[in-house]
């Protein structure tokens, strides 16, 4: 550039072809540090998954890692409306218990009010198995005739 002022006007590129290949932390160091939008400000109003494709598939946690402690809601405003099966479709398949860890230490009958009306055998499917001493104690005590009548 010193000896030739006319490439000094010339992108890094086009003075020293290898270098066309690298990415641009590469060929400068400097820019690792700094985020993509700071790097390529054209980027910067563009969606993340548009600016780097391969991070579309990466849930968001993963892209922005801030994110992850906040809940899905603060993350994804439009999202806070959906039933959270739609938000993850994932959780769909996993019990209440585990999408809201709140709601393990309550009873089930408040955790998923319309089970309180259902017989605990379907409520809990173990218990069906079981006898019937077991599984309903009051019952242990009664004469086995009142049992079988009951």
């Amino acid at each position: 550039e010193e000896r030739n002022p006319l490439l000094a006007s010339r992108p890094e590129e086009e003075r020293i072809p290898l270098l066309a290949s690298r990415p641009e932390e590469e060929r400068n160091p400097l820019l690792a540090s700094r985020p993509e939008e700071e790097r390529n400000p054209l980027l910067a109003s563009r969606p993340e998954e548009e600016r780097i494709p391969l991070l579309a598939s990466r849930p968001e946690e993963e892209r922005i890692p801030l994110l992850a402690s906040r809940p899905e809601e603060e993350r994804i405003p439009l999202l806070a409306s959906r039933p959270e099966e739609e938000r993850i479709p994932l959780l769909a398949s996993r019990p209440e218990e585990e999408r809201n860890p709140l709601l393990a230490s309550r009873p089930e009958e408040e955790r998923i009010p319309l089970l309180a009306s259902r017989p605990e055998e379907e409520r809990n499917p173990l218990l069906a198995s079981r006898p019937e001493e077991e599984r309903i104690p009051l019952l242990a005590s009664r004469p086995e005739e009142e049992r079988i009548l009951s």
